[in-house]
């Protein structure tokens, strides 16, 4: 069923099936959703409960892949209950290009936010692929084929993968390289995407500027051009 969101947007009502508690305190859920909603891993929705105040639409990163069901990734607003209907709009954004070819998917989440990964697991499973998942911390529901190591250890995976998929929200582009052990505009011989999830209430209309990125192209705009970049893109 559509609900009236916003002009020119594909827009419908969902409805908030459950929440749960992560290991860090925030929630995840699932929404019930009237149909097949069409996206990709890593892009984003924008959802508002009905009826309700309406403060900035709260921009929603799906955890699964597109059915009758999908997951909502932490952090979820903390007054969402089940059985409240949520006006949902989108997909917004670029999303995840895993190559049909990979067969050593590494993915990592630094800020312990596994959540927009877990739709690429799936798909790498798929294909064959092993997947190693990288995380300081305890991330549920994984199917057992997924190996877990420490943060630590992903700079050893850049000589193990041939695709990554980071997941850094909140976290300042300019940190990344250092963090990744790189030196400064030195290029990645294989596909590393870097998904950069934060509040994005415009839905990619670009008028405030706040989630502005620095590229070797100028800059870019997350909520637009992004939300996911080529780390050899980015100007680190």
């Amino acid at each position: 069923m559509r609900a009236g969101f916003g002009a020119g947007m594909a827009d419908w009502t969902a409805t908030v099936h459950e929440i749960s508690l992560e290991e860090n305190g925030e929630t995840a859920g699932r929404l019930a959703v009237p149909g097949k909603l069409v996206y990709a891993p890593g892009q984003y929705f924008l959802a508002q409960a009905i009826g309700e105040p309406t403060p900035p639409a709260h921009t929603l990163f799906p955890s699964t892949l597109p059915g009758l069901e999908i997951g909502a990734s932490a952090p979820l607003p903390s007054g969402w209950q089940p059985g409240m209907q949520l006006a949902l709009s989108g997909p917004f954004g670029s999303s995840f290009h895993l190559p049909s070819s990979s067969r050593r998917v590494a993915l990592a989440a630094p800020a312990g936010r596994t959540g927009p990964l877990l739709p690429l697991v799936e798909l790498s499973l798929k294909q064959g692929a092993d997947v190693t998942l990288y995380l300081n911390g305890f991330a549920a529901g994984l199917p057992a084929a997924v190996e877990v190591q420490p943060l630590s250890g992903l700079r050893a995976g850049f000589a193990w993968a041939d695709y990554m998929a980071i997941n850094a929200p909140d976290n300042p582009p300019g940190s990344l390289r250092s963090w990744l052990g790189l030196e400064h505009q030195q290029a990645v011989p294989f596909l590393v995407e870097v998904l950069l999830t934060g509040s994005f209430p415009c839905g990619g209309l670009a008028a405030c500027g706040v989630c502005a990125v620095k590229t070797r192209r100028g800059y870019k705009l997350a909520c637009k051009d992004g939300p996911v970049f080529l780390l050899n893109n980015l100007e680190l």
